[in-house]
């Protein structure tokens, strides 16, 4: 039997330093998967996990487990996801046995899979969106998106919040810069010096 694991997501995924993040795993063992493919695991069907229950002796109590194909499949699909009050939103990975499955049933895997991701992409800029409003109301939120929260916006069509958009150093259409004079900037710096100059000189008391 080959079991396979269906993502519409690339993982491991570049985070906004250029590291990997976000991996795809379960029981310690990872697994790279590319967008919009099926990848098929160990065609032996079996991983070998080890685990100890006590660190006192960690030694004789050290236990072996095999975890399936389909069991790691089945965890890792689980796992990753997103839980936005008490809901659990996964992200689409789908999994099958492709030696059993026909190609109707492995594309209507895919559809659910993309139907399911995109729903995990809106949650996902709630969240982002939520966590800016409360930094404009004074709170612990953050300004700017990260990375995946930037392709989430531009998947779904939209546009982050406007002053994400804007650049610092853009003014409002509405305000007039004014430049100021330079023959004043000179005139106000003399008149420093000048000060600065007298209070060095004055006698002390």
């Amino acid at each position: 039997m080959t079991w396979a694991i269906w993502s519409p997501e690339d993982f491991p995924k570049r985070g906004d330093g250029g590291y990997l993040i976000d991996y795809a795993q379960a029981y310690r063992i990872q697994i790279t998967l590319h967008a919009d493919q099926w990848t098929e695991l160990d065609p032996d069907g079996f991983y070998k996990d080890t685990y100890v229950t006590s660190w006192v002796d960690k030694e004789a109590d050290q236990k072996e487990v095999t975890i399936s194909a389909r069991e790691l499949a089945a965890r890792i699909c689980r796992d990753r996801g997103m839980e936005f009050n008490g809901a659990y939103y996964p992200a689409g990975l789908m999994f099958c046995n492709t030696d059993k499955e026909t190609p109707e049933t492995m594309k209507a895997l895919e559809v659910e899979g993309k139907r399911r991701n995109l729903e995990f992409r809106k949650k996902t800029v709630e969240s982002f969106e939520m966590q800016f409003r409360v930094k404009m109301q004074g709170g612990p939120g953050r300004w700017t998106p990260t990375t995946y929260e930037k392709e989430c916006y531009d998947i779904l069509g939209v546009k982050p919040p406007e002053v994400v958009n804007r650049p610092a150093q853009q003014a409002p259409a509405n305000v007039q810069i004014i430049q100021p004079d330079p023959g004043m900037i000179s005139q106000l710096i003399a008149a420093e010096v000048e000060k600065r100059m007298a209070e060095l000189t004055a006698p002390k008391r």
